[in-house]
């Protein structure tokens, strides 16, 4: 119980016990009491055929056929994953963010491609309506900013909308996009 005490007390642990049977016995951990253990895993084993857990909120135990395997990973991964984005939301950036916003773009983002604060600063003004933030709770940790064009044109980097939006222009335009990295690949910027 060392793992779940002493090295890793903040995060949810799932210990899969191989004993060469067909049925895999697993154990879950959370001693910060932040996920249900024992409502995790038995959500996890619902719908597959031989699946069982049961315990209390920070342990739990159970057992699952091995070749359900795939299923009980993509359970708890899926389960997980909804409980964390329970307050995602986008919505409009406000102007007091921009400075959030650039911090972003920073961390995501080369030195030679991070837009200037005017630059994002025009096309808030500009386009309000077009300039997203992605929220988890309560903390802004995505990004998208959006033009209006009447025709196609050349992006530049740092090109000041002033000169390529148009507000009932019929091309929409992703003009730039960023999630912070302990965010990537988790569906927020697609």
């Amino acid at each position: 119980n060392k793992l779940s005490t002493e090295l890793f007390p903040k995060q949810t642990l799932i210990l899969i016990q191989d004993k060469g049977d067909k049925l895999l016995r697993f154990s879950g951990r959370r001693q910060d009491f932040k996920v249900k253990v024992n409502d995790l895993l038995e959500e996890a084993v619902q719908g597959l055929e031989i699946g069982s857990a049961g315990g209390h909120i920070p342990a739990a135990a159970g057992r699952i056929a091995r070749v359900e395997l795939d299923s009980f990973k993509a359970n708890i991964l899926r389960i997980l994953l909804r409980q964390y984005f329970k307050s995602f939301k986008i919505r409009r950036v406000k102007p007091h963010e921009l400075d959030t916003v650039l911090g972003i773009e920073h961390k995501v983002f080369r030195r030679e491609l991070w837009g200037f604060a005017p630059v994002y600063a025009s096309r808030l003004k500009l386009f309000p309506q077009g300039f997203f933030a992605a929220e988890i709770n309560n903390k802004l940790v995505g990004y998208c900013s959006t033009e209006r064009w009447d025709k196609e044109n050349s992006y530049v980097i740092n090109q000041d909308p002033v000169n390529t939006h148009s507000p009932k222009g019929n091309i929409l335009y992703l003009s730039a996009i960023g999630v912070v990295p302990e965010f990537h690949a988790k569906g927020i910027g697609t």
